[in-house]
């Protein structure tokens, strides 16, 4: 400090004290009272926070003594005085808190009755006020020194318990588009064909078919998704150009919806006789030339090339590859039909599941059979009875009816019962089938017999309605296009939906789905029984080194080191505890989850890459902010046990 700013000091202090007269005399010239005073006062004026004052008074008469301890009582305002003395009596006037002591036992802690605005003067005074976080880091450094391998061994397990949790909420609330999702940004995919597993029609134990197509699996989808990211997928057939042979092409149906998702050159197709085509068809019809305005040939039906595909989803055309079971299909191969062309070349006849006429007015069970439908024309000669009419009425064919061993008169007239194959007890096993109960309603009556190519005949109006609901919906498979801004929303909407990707052994990791989400429950019990017993050891761990510091906690609350503070200093250490846990934990759970991984994808999964476990932060966090609560948690229940307890209970 300057000279200016102690002479400053000193005479603000002696100000306060009283002792501005004595300032220019010499020791030698003041009494015992007056070097008392100025004693306080050079030890005051150096911004000591605690005074301690053995014997002030030893030598002092009562008038001095007074003058001495109003003094002190005056500075025990601002700071920390603590005063040994033998008179009790001056001791029980002035002192807030009064110890007595009889060899080296403390006999008495009592503390003085004081008004809430001297309580708050008192605390002041004391010393006792909130440590700031870089002090309780000192006190905590300090314990955890000299307790080196207790710490240790408490953070391996409270590291071995949060990864255990970790394991658990990983388990529990798996999330299973994930790792797809990873996959799938990874390869670049565009096109995802989609499925569904469902019960073989005949319900054979254990058999199981996919579900592609169909009006409900559509509805189901776009409960979810965008239609925009719909699209149909299937065979095209031979393309020729110029009565020559290209090659055997594949299709996917679009629409402008889909425009946002192609890049291209020209116009999409919107007419039945319109198609776009990709650029190595394109590069097939015309090597040097332009091929949109091109006339081809696909199943002796003409089209109208109007424009050519480069990308789906800002990927090559050339790179997508798409596995329905039967290899690798390149999409460079494609044909892109406009979704009119489905409404618009409807067949003559339709092969789909057929009206099961038993000898008994019986319930009908469409789904066991197939046949030919077609609509009444003059192709078809009548036997016997009439034409069908009415939305209800068929016209069985008489090659059929010998075929099942059936005369005209016991089924002409008969009106039989219709199976609703979208009803709940069947579950989602016939979605990929037209439901004739929506369109034929509850029954249907036959009303006569006939000659001709088809097994059943019906209106030609509610032909076309069946026809249209074919084209609409069961033409072509499913596929989801891979928008990245989407892509993860839309995995786990056909997750939840339990709809599957086709891909390469992807049909192994949903078995490995299924197999980890059966035993689930008893990993997550085992994991939580461990995780419990870890933890309460653990918990039994902290306590006991909170027990072993009962004296520490004496101390500090002697130096006037509140309750709160001394959480606070025990938290701090615990959870330094803990994040050298935590860290533990994020470096099992890595370990394992590489190598598990890497087990997986070798042994089981055998997909180069394809990461089945996934360390998600959001769970990461989860876990490890409630092990961290829990352990803070072990530390304050004892911390208020001992904070119940009298100083002189806890230093003993």
């Amino acid at each position: 400090m300057s000279d200016e700013a102690k002479e400053a000091k000193v005479t603000a202090v002696a100000k306060e004290l009283d002792i501005q007269e004595y300032l220019d005399k010499k020791p030698t010239k003041l009494s015992g009272g007056q070097k008392q005073r100025v004693a306080i006062a050079r030890a005051v004026v150096g911004g000591a926070k605690i005074v301690l004052a053995d014997e002030p008074t030893g030598n002092l008469d009562k008038q001095n003594s007074e003058i001495v301890f109003d003094m002190l009582k005056k500075i025990a305002k601002e700071r920390l005085v603590i005063v040994v003395a033998h008179d009790t009596s001056l001791a029980a006037v002035y002192a807030d808190r009064l110890i007595q002591l009889a060899y080296g036992t403390i006999e008495s802690d009592q503390k003085k009755d004081v008004a809430d605005s001297e309580e708050t003067e008192l605390e002041a005074s004391t010393g006792k006020r909130k440590l700031p976080l870089k002090e309780c880091l000192m006190f905590s450094k300090e314990a955890i020194k000299q307790r080196k391998a207790r710490c240790l061994i408490a953070a391996l397990m409270f590291g071995i318990t949060i990864f255990l949790l970790l394991t658990a909420c990983e388990a529990l609330f798996r999330d299973d588009s994930l790792p797809f999702f990873k996959h799938i940004e990874e390869t670049k995919q565009a096109v995802l064909p989609l499925y569904m597993s469902v019960p073989s029609e005949y319900q054979r134990v254990s058999a199981e078919e996919a579900i592609t197509n169909g009006r409900k699996f559509y509805e189901l989808l776009l409960q979810d998704i965008d239609n925009s990211r719909i699209v149909r997928y299937g065979e095209a057939g031979d393309i020729f150009y110029e009565a020559e042979y290209v090659l055997g092409a594949n299709s996917i149906y679009v629409s402008n919806e889909h425009k946002d998702y192609l890049s291209y050159t020209g116009t999409l197709p919107q007419k039945a006789n319109e198609i776009a085509i990709s650029q190595e068809v394109a590069k097939r019809l015309e090597p040097e030339g332009n091929a949109i305005g091109k006339q081809v040939f696909i199943n002796e039906k003409e089209y109208l090339v109007t424009a050519v595909v480069t990308e789906i989803c800002g990927t090559d055309i050339s790179e997508i590859n798409v596995d329905n079971g039967f290899g690798e299909n390149a999409f460079e191969n494609m044909v892109f039909f406009s979704e009119q062309t489905l409404s618009e070349n409807a067949s003559h006849s339709l092969y789909m599941p057929g009206f099961s006429i038993t000898k008994y007015e019986s319930l009908y069970y469409q789904t066991t059979v197939y046949n030919t439908v077609c609509p009444v024309s003059d192709e078809v000669a009548l036997v016997t009875g009439r034409m069908p009419e009415g939305s209800s009425e068929i016209l069985i064919s008489r090659r059929l009816l010998a075929q099942r061993e059936q005369t005209a008169d016991e089924v002409v007239g008969k009106t039989y019962k219709l199976e609703d194959i979208y009803n709940e007890k069947y579950g989602c096993t016939y979605w990929n089938e037209v439901n004739l109960h929506d369109v034929l309603g509850e029954t249907f009556t036959v009303v006569g017999v006939g000659d001709g190519e088809g097994d059943y005949y019906i209106a030609a109006s509610l032909y076309e309605q069946i026809a249209k609901e074919m084209n609409a919906y069961y033409q072509g498979a499913y596929c989801l296009l891979c928008d990245r801004n989407f892509l993860r929303a839309d995995l786990k909407a056909i997750t939840k939906n339990e709809v599957k990707m086709e891909g390469v052994n992807f049909e192994r990791v949903y078995t490995l789905i299924e197999t980890v989400e059966g035993m689930k429950t008893g990993i997550v019990i085992v994991i939580l029984i461990l995780s419990v017993l870890t933890l309460l050891q653990m918990i039994s761990l902290f306590s006991y080194s909170i027990n072993d510091s009962k004296k520490t906690i004496g101390v500090l609350r002697t130096l006037g080191v509140n309750n709160a503070d001394i959480r606070k200093i025990f938290s701090v250490e615990c959870i330094i505890v803990s994040l050298a846990a935590l860290l533990i934990a994020i470096v099992l759970s890595l370990l394992a989850t590489r190598g598990l991984n890497s087990f997986l994808d070798r042994d089981i999964i055998c997909i180069e890459g394809f990461a089945f476990l996934q360390m998600r932060l959001p769970v990461v966090l989860a876990a490890s902010a409630l092990s961290i609560a829990l352990s803070v948690l072990s530390v304050v229940i004892p911390i208020r046990k001992y904070s119940k307890l009298t100083v002189m209970d806890l230093v003993r």
